[in-house]
């Protein structure tokens, strides 16, 4: 007899604990001095325990959709290659498992997307009890938080934007109490972002923005502006020293708000690497790359190539062509590419889909170009597989 149970449910479940394990690590150290890979363990066992009792009850076959296998296929690959690689020195089988294969398996079922917006918006309500023990300066001269908790905000505070643009018509009373503390949450990480953090937020609220111009307006004048836009940041970008050099002025001058990631602009600009020493890691990347283009290095080769000077290339595509080279690393920018592209022009479906794309298109993809390891990323991997499986296949029509 089969228990009465909604698997979209449990999925989207599952997929919000993945979601949420970087900040409940943080926030389980923070208010009961709990090890953070005890944490994920736990959390790890809980998931695990969710996806088998779902199967094993409901008796569902398991789904895996042929864009996600071949993109998975490849992943895997690399990480074989890795384990060749005996000095590996930063990695696991169970970080794989986790930040990878979990994030495939549960991308391969059918949820409801909206619900995972929701659990996310529930399950941070009680971070409220420790935000402040979690936004300790890590750097008392740039007013900046950790940045690793920093980034572990983000799934919750633009799942919680994102479901009350969308879908607060629907919401309960405890969802709610979610938008209230979703928006303290954010207006106390604001004076201690980086940069990353604050990138995230425009490229999401841009990218909402843009779509919902795009309804309201033909195709014709979409496309031209679209173009003006793009010249606009053109502009933008070629001007950006100035611009900032302004901004910073006025902030720190005029209006006397100490702000972590305007400070650090101030310095960097005035040491003249705004990149903040990016550059010099991707030309070591590039020429990586060259020295094995066709299957990589695999995980952690460009530390092993750079003698441990280097522990990755803070940026998603050349890690995946370090890493994977064009053979194996390639077949995920394929996918990363397509998706984006329809995206930003629309070329999606229906609305859900739409949501949830922009939703892990601003935190899984926007921070991996600039900083961190894809291999300990989970919304990156997660947004890499929903491409496969909604974005890449053939799009009918618009919503």
């Amino acid at each position: 007899m089969k228990l009465s149970l909604n698997p979209k449910k449990i999925y989207a479940v599952a997929l919000v604990l993945v979601l949420l394990t970087p900040i409940y690590m943080v926030f389980f150290e923070a208010v009961a001095g709990v090890d953070k890979f005890f944490t994920r363990l736990i959390i790890m066992a809980m998931i695990l325990l969710l996806l088998s009792c779902t199967g094993f009850f409901t008796k569902q076959a398991v789904l895996i959709n042929k864009r996600i296998a071949i993109t998975l296929f490849a992943l895997c690959i690399i990480f074989g290659m890795s384990l060749l690689n005996l000095d590996l020195v930063d990695y696991s089988f169970i970080q794989f498992g986790f930040y990878v294969l979990v994030p495939a398996y549960i991308l391969g079922q059918d949820f409801d997307f909206e619900h995972v917006l929701r659990y996310c918006t529930i399950f941070s309500i009680p971070l409220i009890f420790g935000i402040n023990s979690m936004l300790v300066l890590e750097n008392i001269g740039l007013n900046q938080a950790d940045m690793y908790v920093v980034y572990a905000f983000l799934p919750s505070v633009i799942a919680t934007l994102s479901h009350f643009i969308h879908y607060r018509n629907e919401s309960s009373l405890v969802v709610k109490i979610g938008y209230i503390l979703g928006l303290i949450y954010f207006l106390k990480l604001i004076p201690v972002a980086i940069r990353g953090f604050i990138l995230v937020v425009f490229v999401y609220i841009a990218l909402e923005v843009i779509i919902s111009i795009q309804k309201n307006t033909t195709s014709k004048n979409y496309n031209i502006l679209l173009l003006f836009i793009i010249l606009a940041l053109v502009i933008l970008i070629a001007n950006l020293g100035s611009i900032l050099s302004l901004l910073v002025d006025i902030m720190q001058e005029h209006l006397k708000i100490e702000v972590g990631f305007v400070i650090k602009v101030a310095r960097l600009l005035k040491d003249g690497d705004f990149s903040n020493g990016r550059m010099s890691i991707y030309s070591s990347a590039v020429q990586c790359f060259k020295e094995s283009p066709i299957v990589g290095h695999g995980i952690d080769g460009i530390r092993i190539w750079s003698s441990g000077r280097i522990n990755y290339p803070h940026n998603s595509i050349l890690q995946l062509l370090v890493d994977g080279g064009i053979l194996f690393g390639f077949i995920p920018i394929i996918v990363i590419m397509i998706s984006v592209y329809r995206i930003i022009i629309n070329q999606i479906n229906d609305k859900e889909t739409m949501t949830f794309a922009v939703y892990l298109t601003s935190i899984g993809m926007i921070n991996s170009l600039l900083s961190g390891d894809i291999w300990k990323n989970a919304p990156f991997w997660i947004a890499v597989f929903f491409y496969a499986k909604y974005i890449c296949g053939k799009q009918n029509k618009k919503y």
